[in-house]
This record gives C-alpha cells, sequence and structure tokens, in this order.
C-alpha cells in the first residue's frame, strides 16, 4: 500500500508533465493513408522509441512481414511497410510475477475537413477540461497513459516481478496488421490490456464483421423499352431485401449480454452511366458486424455467418431467373474475428477493482460496436485481452476529436495501481 501510494503522489504531481507528452505525441503526424497501404507512423513511433529506451526497456523495432503472418485469415493484403514500423518494449521483471502486456496502436485516421478544425489536427489545445487533437481520443491517450504509468513506477524506483510490455503498433485503422506481425513475432503475456476508448468501462468482447462486395450483371439497352433489357440495380434491390429480412431475424434471435445483435450495413452502391440508359452493371459494398461464437468444425471465426451471408445471396438469385442463369459475384475482402474474455477473467476484475479505487465507483461493463486488435492477441497470441481506456468511441475519428483530461490522468493511476498488483512488487 506504502508503494502504490508513492507512485499515486508522484503521478498527481507530475500531471502536467503526462499531458505535455500525450500533446507531444498528438502533434506527429502519424495518419495512415489509403486505408493502410501506407502510413506516417514512423513521425510517432520515434517519440515512443526514446521512451522506452530511456527506461531501459529491451526494444524491438520492425516491419510487419507478410511472410510470417501468412498463418493468418485476418490478414490485409497488399500494405506497404516501408518506413513503418512496430515499436515493442519489454521491461523484464525479476521473476515470479504476471506478466502484462499493453497494446495501442500510434497510427490515426485522416484529417477530414481542415477548415472545420478549430486549431488544426496537429496543434493539440485543451479547451473545458479536453485535450482536442486528431488522435487523442482514438487512441494517443490510452497508449501515452499506459507509458506515463511504467515511467511514474520506475521514476519511484519500483521493481516489479512479472514482466511489462508495450506494443506501439502500426496500421490498425488499416485492419490490424501491426498487432497480428506482433503475434507472429511471439509476444505474448499472461493478460493484456488494449487502452481503445472505452469511457474507463470494461469492454472484454467486441464485435467481429466481415465487408463484402457483390456484383450482379444486367443487360443494357434504351430505357424506353426495358423491357428488352434487364435493370442491374433493380435485380440488386432483391438482395438488399433479403439482407435486410435476414438482419430483421438477427435482432430478434441474436443476443448478448453487452454486444448488439449481429447486424449489416449498405455502405456503397454503384451502378448505370445516364438516366436513358437501362444499367447493365451494379456494385454493392455492405458490412455484416457479428458477435463471437465458439462452435467447432469452422476454419477461422466468421466462417460460419459468411456461408450464412452467401447462401442469402444464393437464394435471392435463385428466385430470379435472370440471376439464376447469371450468378451474383461476392467477393469478401476483409474479415476481423470477435472475442469475449468475460467479465469475470482476473485482469478485467484487477481493472475494476483499481478504478473503484481511484474513481470511488465500479467501472461499468459494455462491448465494443466496432472491431479492435483484442481478437488477434486473443486468438493468435494466446493472451487474453480486455479494452479499457480513456475517451468515448463516438469521439474517434470525429472532427475537435477530444479526451478529457481527467480521465486520462486516471486512467495512468489505474493502469499503474493495476501493475503494481498484477506483476507484483519486488
Amino acid at each position: 500500500m506504502e508503494v502504490k501510494n508513492k507512485v499515486l503522489e508522484r503521478i498527481d504531481q507530475c500531471g502536467d508533465e503526462y499531458i505535455a507528452f500525450l500533446k507531444k505525441v498528438i502533434s506527429a503526424d502519424t495518419r495512415i493513408l489509403e486505408h493502410g497501404k501506407r502510413g506516417n507512423e514512423d513521425n510517432g513511433q520515434v517519440i515512443i522509441r526514446e521512451l522506452l529506451e530511456q527506461y531501459h526497456a529491451q526494444v524491438d523495432v520492425f516491419q510487419p512481414d507478410y511472410e510470417s503472418m501468412g498463418f493468418c485469415p485476418e490478414v490485409n493484403p497488399d500494405h506497404d511497410y516501408s518506413g513503418r514500423h512496430n515499436v515493442v518494449g519489454r521491461f523484464c521483471g525479476s521473476g515470479g510475477g504476471r506478466s502484462l502486456l499493453f497494446n495501442g496502436h500510434i497510427d490515426t485516421v485522416d484529417f477530414g475537413d481542415m477548415g472545420a478544425w478549430k486549431s488544426g489536427p496537429l496543434s493539440p489545445y485543451i479547451e473545458d477540461g479536453r485535450l482536442v487533437g486528431r488522435g487523442a481520443c482514438d487512441m494517443k491517450a490510452g497508449l501515452c497513459a499506459s507509458l506515463m504509468a511504467l515511467k511514474a513506477i520506475f521514476d519511484c524506483g519500483v521493481q516489479l516481478k512479472g514482466d511489462v510490455l508495450v506494443e506501439s503498433v502500426i496500421d490498425e485503422e488499416g485492419g490490424g496488421n501491426g498487432t497480428l506481425a506482433c503475434c507472429a513475432r511471439g509476444y505474448r503475456a499472461d493478460a493484456a490490456i488494449i487502452p481503445e476508448p472505452s469511457d474507463l468501462c470494461l469492454a472484454p468482447a467486441h464485435m467481429g464483421w466481415l465487408i463484402y462486395e457483390v456484383e450482379v450483371e444486367g443487360r443494357a439497352n434504351h430505357c424506353g423499352a426495358k423491357w428488352d433489357g434487364v435493370n442491374a440495380i433493380e435485380k440488386m434491390t432483391k438482395i438488399i431485401l433479403a439482407l435486410q429480412e435476414a438482419e430483421r431475424d438477427w435482432a430478434l434471435t441474436r443476443r448478448h449480454p453487452y454486444l448488439p445483435p449481429q447486424s449489416l450495413s449498405i455502405d456503397t452502391i454503384q451502378g448505370g452511366v445516364a438516366s436513358t440508359i437501362v444499367p447493365d452493371k451494379c456494385k454493392l459494398e455492405f458490412i455484416v458486424h457479428f458477435q463471437p461464437h465458439q462452435e467447432k468444425g469452422y476454419s477461422w471465426m466468421g466462417e460460419k455467418y459468411d456461408r450464412e451471408v452467401r447462401e442469402i445471396i444464393r437464394r435471392a438469385a435463385a428466385g430470379d431467373p435472370w440471376m439464376d442463369e447469371h450468378p451474383p459475384k461476392v467477393t469478401l475482402y476483409q474479415l476481423g474475428s470477435a472475442c469475449d474474455i468475460g467479465v469475470d477473467h482476473p485482469v478485467c476484475k484487477a481493472l475494476a477493482e483499481k478504478t473503484e479505487q481511484i474513481t470511488g465507483k465500479a467501472p461499468g461493463c459494455k462491448g465494443l460496436v466496432s472491431g479492435a486488435d483484442g481478437r488477434l492477441l486473443n486468438h493468435y497470441a494466446d493472451t487474453p485481452t480486455v479494452h479499457f481506456g480513456p475517451g468515448a468511441m463516438e469521439i474517434a475519428h470525429t472532427i475537435n476529436e477530444f479526451v478529457p483530461i481527467q480521465e486520462y490522468l486516471d486512467c495512468i493511476k489505474i493502469f499503474a495501481a493495476t501493475i503494481l498488483d498484477w506483476c507484483q512488487i519486488v
């Protein structure tokens, strides 16, 4: 208790320093470009590496390697990792304690409308108790909170029994290859925390996703004699209606304690060339979000739902003479599994206890409606993972993105107290 109080007092004394460090990281342009095919992450990784080396971590700097990641069906192909590096720091304990891994992504999405930012996305400022800037919420505050928690512990001269690892990964916004590369490199721990924005609520689960492109063929002619053509947009409508009918059934039958029902979102549709020509092509993109499952007989989580989606489309097409003879082309071009370690996992209980001690109230429990990298650590690194961090997911990716400063500082304390308890003190 004496050591913990000493560390917490240190955090109170150094709040301005920790805020300044977060500002420095936000000021670095670490955007992914072209949905992760390129990226500027190394602008921020140099800052992370410098801090890790300052505190004598074993530092590993490396690029994702497609050859090593080829085992995983969730790898995202054709990304260029020239000048883009993961940075992993390991703080070795004396032995006898549990290991803990923090995984945070340094990359951010694009800036959006530059004119809508009050002070520019890379010029962080404080207003109404909030720190504003691109990545402040998603998820530089969470990543920095884990680093500042360790800084406070080591500045107080505390030695730990268990190892602590920090993975500052690239290309999370592009699909997760950065974390997958860490899994392929052999990094794992007794438990992991991903500080995604969760309002300091426990998020032991997140949804999986399947992203599809569907192409339907028609036959073009002058619309004045449309009966001699085949309207590809109208044919696609039958597929959309079938998918929406399935979604209504999912809403009634697929429930989870802290995740929403399985859903789909129709996000792009392209078809036609002119108002007087029956369209001969139509292309649809949609995403299915699904809940975790442990059923056997599938080579990857999501295969069950992929089969189901393809069957829905096949049946819709089979009921139409034209599409029965000219089947739609269905392409699954991105996927991510779901995960759930359960709120009663020891790492969740440890975080909950420390959160209540620091904030005076027990944390809520929620599932992330989006995907996250927790699935990769859970499924491919044998590391039970919970998501917990400052900020709200609803603020992520928005113009004038922000994180509440008090949540950031509280998170540093929660992480520090959790590390001391989980890894144990020498």
